[in-house]
């Protein structure tokens, strides 16, 4: 017979008649028809060139061939019941599979840590690598098949890749403790005044920040100097805990320089900037992957519980303003040094 012809739902067929010994009984067992259980006979009777089946007194009697051909074909529908059910199934702690996460500096500080030490406690097996690449560069590795999943702030949808949304974030300002300008009650005007570092590392897109400042910048008649430009989490720590400068970065992982360097404050930005979403992207090719899926619903819960808090307090005892809160979710507040603006 032409294999390549075949239909493979045939042999289901041809197993419950082995099994039953009876048209009807087959049809019931398969949920078909009684026609269409003679049709598909009808049909493996041609395929394999032999009666396959005879009737008699005891029921539909197996002939030399079909009796041959019943283990290996059995053999052959088990294999891939097996192959098909391990496709449904996904066990985290027996699995040593690797992921490959793609993620940004702001994605690595937020979200990968928790992770690691979530898997550390539920699967021990698993094994998790990260690279740094441009969002573009992310993208392209995820169809090609070298990349499981990418974390950042991603920008527009890209044909092919599905994102979900992990959660929403802003930006504030960081800058020293004791900074002459970047305190409650800063003004547009003080911000613009004091000297700029940008923190663009390369596996970010940071265009509505930039976007946001060069609107603020016109809309004041000033021209806008970037005096430093770094690509290092360490470089512009720093440089604004020994200067005058300051910085914007995404609340959440503000919140971790804060709560590590209680010489640099936390304070909102006096103008408005679009709020930016932390997502978590894949291939459609690996979008009904069992251990995809899990690792995307694991994230989804860590994320959960790491959006930016309303934290924000006063520096001092002595101001008598009150600080107003930051748009989004309400939480709980954090034990994080900060400093509120108007």
């Amino acid at each position: 017979m032409e294999f390549k012809q075949f239909d493979l739902n045939l042999l289901r067929v041809f197993l419950a008649l082995l099994q039953t010994g009876s048209a009807t009984k087959a049809a019931t067992m398969l949920q078909l028809t009684q026609p269409a259980v003679s049709n598909a006979l009808r049909r493996l009777r041609s395929a394999f060139n032999d009666p396959l089946f005879i009737s008699s007194q005891q029921g539909m009697r197996p002939t030399e061939v079909a009796l041959k051909l019943a283990q290996p074909v059995k053999n052959a529908l088990d294999t891939l019941h097996k192959a098909c059910a391990r496709q449904k199934e996904f066990n985290p702690r027996a699995s040593r599979r690797l992921f490959r996460l793609c993620a940004s500096n702001f994605g690595q500080a937020t979200v990968i840590v928790p992770l690691l030490l979530h898997l550390a406690e539920t699967a021990p097996g698993l094994r998790v690598t990260t690279v740094n690449l441009a969002p573009k560069d992310g993208y392209a590795a995820m169809a090609n098949g070298d990349i499981d999943l990418f974390i950042g702030f991603s920008p527009a949808s890209i044909r092919g890749i599905i994102q979900e949304k992990l959660f929403d974030d802003r930006y504030v300002c960081l800058a020293r403790n004791e900074h002459p300008h970047i305190r409650p009650g800063m003004t547009a005007e003080q911000f613009l005044e004091t000297p700029y570092v940008q923190y663009i590392p390369t596996t970010e897109c940071h265009d509505v920040l930039e976007q946001a400042l060069s609107e603020l910048f016109r809309r004041h008649r000033r021209k806008r100097t970037v005096p430093v430009r770094l690509d290092s989490f360490l470089g512009f720590v720093r440089l604004i805990l020994n200067s005058d400068m300051a910085t914007c970065v995404p609340e959440s992982f503000a919140q971790g320089i804060v709560r590590h360097h209680q010489g640099i404050a936390m304070v909102r930005l006096p103008f408005d900037v679009p709020p930016i979403s932390l997502c978590q992207s894949w291939h459609r090719l690996f979008d009904k992957d069992p251990a995809n899926i899990w690792l995307r619903q694991t994230l989804k819960k860590i994320a959960a519980s790491l959006a930016p808090q309303d934290a924000w307090h006063e520096a001092s005892s002595t101001e008598t303003h009150k600080p107003q809160p930051c748009s989004g979710p309400a939480s709980p507040k954090r034990n994080v040094h900060s400093v509120a603006i108007r």
